[in-house]
């Protein structure tokens, strides 16, 4: 028998979409595009209340408003947090 080390990324579990971030609060920092957006939308889809952060306006409320338009709940956040 062969098994295979890296099954678990490719099958349905716990992990996926099974509300385990129910009752948390997660700021994405750069969750206007690209891996940002997409750990957003993913924390959103756990059942986490998510503030989309980005320097850019636009890009934080577009995210923001699709997750909660797909019954997320999201708040755009505007800043740059380079400085910090």
């Amino acid at each position: 028998m062969t098994v295979d080390k890296h099954a678990k990324w490719r099958t349905p579990g716990p992990h996926t979409g099974y509300g385990q971030l129910t009752g948390r609060v997660a700021l994405v920092s750069g969750a206007g595009n690209n891996i940002g957006e997409a750990i957003a939308r993913r924390f959103a889809s756990e059942g986490a209340a998510v503030a989309v952060a980005d320097i850019d306006p636009a890009a934080a409320s577009r995210v923001a408003d699709d997750i909660v338009a797909h019954g997320g709940g999201a708040v755009a956040a505007v800043g740059d947090l380079s400085a910090i």
